[in-house]
């Protein structure tokens, strides 16, 4: 395709889509803390469960169609709170919401302009219509009511500059930002021989002296494809099982803790995971590897965190990672294999995010006592200070997490 019929290309999508020229700076990033912060969190948790059960239980009933998905726009947490967007923000459409959850002071309600399913429509229509534009990624940005195309960081400045100043008569706000091709924290070649967190030494050593037999959440795993991290032990069926980043293995191979008896990453699909039978002489246990030289029991799991859950994840290489979700239902394609992924969640890091490695490890919110909600595996990401992963939304059909109360 050349550059000229590309931007001839442009010149007619943009009469279906408003173009907003800005850079969009998540406003979760300043929500940051240290490490004495996480220690802490640790302890008493973060005060987002009542919103996170919330929106899980509001989920549930729009993929049951006991809600209207013309009518909800999207939801966010604000401090302890889940901020609904509805488009019908009448006292009966409220109460419908009100009706299908808990506790419901952790709910407030928000006017907006577009349905969820609107925006992704629009999205996806969008994105087809660039053809072979160099996009990274896309989604919507819910606690905006935008959707997002992140163009390649090389291309972007041409791609703006060439870009018409007009506006068209639709109210469709799309957001162009300048993107890289997703690579962060795939396992592929050889392991990094050093973490990034320097004050954090013999991981391995502690772990190996008690983990002889037992399997954690976050130990390192080598396969055909290089090195990664295990995700959680849990069920395939009635069969004991692990589950790790399906880009991490090859189909049907056999590994440290066992054979590989599914595997999904195929490109324009939603999620990125395998599952391994567990060999006889390993035992599973409920429990992801901890930096503060501990363990953390896994006690219940959420299919889906919006925009502003307090996240951790554990890869073999950083130790721990810790963030905000920024955005949800992420697609991203990968450098190495040209994979588009799609349904992953974003997370903004406090300090840094996934190395190469760090692939599979267990994602988590922490729900204080050392006991933690499972929410994924870590899949990538696309900068220093991101980490996508798959949410268990796109796991659940083929594997269950061991939890215990």
């Amino acid at each position: 395709m050349t550059k000229k019929s590309f931007y001839q290309k442009i010149a007619i999508f943009l009469i279906a889509v408003v173009v907003i020229q800005i850079s969009y700076t998540p406003w979760a990033f300043a929500m940051g803390g240290d490490e004495g912060n996480n220690l802490e969190s640790f302890e008493q948790g973060t005060g987002q469960k009542g919103a996170l059960d919330a929106y899980n239980a509001i989920i549930g009933k729009l993929k049951s169609g006991d809600l209207d998905e013309d009518i909800y726009a999207g939801a966010y947490i604000d401090e302890t709170k889940l901020v609904v967007m509805l488009t019908d923000l009448t006292d009966e459409v409220k109460n419908g919401y009100l009706a299908v959850i808990e506790d419901p002071n952790v709910v407030d309600f928000k006017q907006a302009e577009f349905s969820l399913k609107y925006l992704h429509e629009q999205v996806d229509e969008t994105v087809k219509m660039m053809g072979n534009c160099p996009i990274t990624g896309y989604g919507v940005y819910e606690s905006q009511n935008k959707g997002h195309i992140k163009i390649d960081k090389d291309y972007y400045d041409n791609f703006v500059s060439e870009l018409s100043a007009t506006y068209s008569d639709y109210d469709i706000p799309i957001i162009f930002e300048p993107g890289e091709y997703y690579d962060k924290g795939l396992a592929e070649g050889e392991m990094e021989n050093e973490s990034v967190l320097e004050s954090v030494n013999n991981f391995e050593d502690y772990y190996s002296m008690t983990a002889s037999t037992e399997i954690m959440g976050g130990m390192p795993i080598t396969t055909s494809q290089g090195n990664s991290t295990t995700g959680f032990c849990g069920y395939y069926g009635i069969m004991d099982a692990i589950i790790i980043a399906g880009h991490a293995v090859s189909e049907g191979e056999n590994t440290k803790y066992g054979k590989v008896v599914q595997r999904k990453y195929n490109n324009n699909q939603y999620g990125d995971y395998a599952i391994i039978f567990v060999d006889s002489n390993y035992k599973l246990t409920n429990t992801i590897c901890n930096r503060h030289w501990d363990k953390l029991d896994v006690t219940t799991v959420y299919s889906n965190v919006p925009e502003g859950t307090q996240i951790s994840a554990y890869g073999d290489i950083t130790k721990g990672v810790y963030g905000v979700v920024d955005a949800t239902n992420e697609s991203r394609t990968s450098s190495r294999t040209g994979v588009t992924i799609r349904g992953l969640t974003s997370v903004i890091c406090d300090v840094y995010g996934t190395r190469k490695g760090d692939s599979g490890g267990p994602v988590y919110v922490n729900l204080g006592n050392w006991k933690v909600a499972a929410c994924g595996i870590i899949q990538g990401g696309d900068s220093d200070t991101e980490m996508c992963f798959v949410p268990f939304e796109h796991i659940a059909s083929a594997f269950s997490p061991k939890t215990t109360p």
